[in-house]
Order: C-alpha cells, then sequence, then structure tokens
C-alpha cells in the first residue's frame, strides 16, 4: 500500500522536486527489503549497499517510464524496475565472465537439474531451454562463472565448491 497520490506521481513524472523526493522517501523500505532479499543471508554486506543504491537510481529513472497515474500501479512498476535491475546487478557482480542473460537463463537450468550444475550445463544446451539454449562453450562457461574461482592457494582438504555444493560422484565438499 502507498501513500503516494495521483497528483504525487503526475508532479513527479514532470520532474517537481518535491514529489521525486515524496517517491524516493516511499520507495526507501521497498529498496532496502529488495537488496536484502536478492542478495540473502549469507551474502557479502557490501553488495547488499551497492543494490540498495542502484535500487534507488533505478526508482528515479522509474518515475519517467510509468504510464498512468493510479499510484498501486506505480509502486508495482516501481517495484518490477528496481528487483529487475538488482537481480542483473547481483548476476554482474557474482557470476563473472557471462553476461546477465547468461547468468540467469543457467540459473533455470540449475532449477531444472535440481541444483547440480553439472547436470544444469548439460540441460543448457538441449531445447528445454527453449530460446536460451546455450552452445556448449557458453553453458561450460555459465557452469564455471555459477561455481565460482576456485584458488590454486587452497589446501587440499579445503572445501572445492563451497558448502553444500558436491561434484557428481562425491560424497562431500572436498577433494576425494
Amino acid at each position: 500500500m502507498t501513500t503516494l497520490t495521483h497528483a504525487q506521481i503526475s508532479a513527479a513524472k514532470n520532474n517537481d522536486l518535491s514529489a521525486v523526493s515524496e517517491v524516493i522517501r516511499e520507495t526507501e523500505s521497498l529498496v532496502s527489503s529488495r537488496a536484502r532479499k536478492i542478495v540473502g543471508t549469507s551474502g557479502p554486506s557490501d553488495l547488499v549497499e551497492d543494490l540498495t543504491q542502484i535500487g534507488r537510481i533505478t526508482v528515479w529513472q522509474a518515475i519517467k517510464t510509468f504510464v498512468g497515474d493510479e499510484p498501486n500501479q506505480f509502486m508495482a512498476h516501481i517495484d518490477r524496475a528496481v528487483t529487475r535491475a538488482m537481480e542483473d546487478a547481483r548476476r554482474e557482480a557474482t557470476r563473472p565472465g557471462v553476461a546477465p542473460r547468461v547468468a540467469k537463463a543457467f540459473e533455470d537450468a540449475i532449477s531444472k537439474a535440481v541444483g547440480d550444475p553439472y547436470a544444469a550445463e548439460r540441460i543448457a544446451t538441449t531445447d528445454a531451454m527453449g530460446r536460451d539454449k546455450m552452445s556448449p562453450e557458453l553453458a561450460r562457461a555459465a557452469r564455471l562463472s555459477w561455481l565460482g574461482v576456485d584458488s590454486l592457494d587452497r589446501p587440499f582438504n579445503a572445501p572445492l565448491l563451497g558448502p553444500g555444493v558436491n561434484r557428481p560422484g562425491s560424497s562431500g565438499d572436498s577433494i576425494p
């Protein structure tokens, strides 16, 4: 629910400073809660701060793209724009080496593979992905990006892929 009025939304679209300020105040809790939700509890706090700032900028930009003046539709428009921008920024920050759209498609493949990144790599190259079907090389790059960087400095018995992510054929998180 929003306290913004039709007149405030129209004024904000016409670049009225006090109306834009009111929209920013009204959306601040939405922006910060979306950032925390997208990063999750185990994510880095600096990413939450970055996504919050991206959300604030997106609110300012989304004011101009809204068609109409209905407050609830306006807030839904802002919510969609903020969520999309934050999700893309999260993918860009956490999935280096692939475009955000490729990271998003691979996340879909991960869901279809019930969390197995190696099965997701195979699924990503099939027609099950529809328009997001990847070449074998792109699917491999997406898997490597999703798994993250492994360091040669990692001790021999240290976790390989992180907690809860096992390689096929292994019984735990560490190198067999």
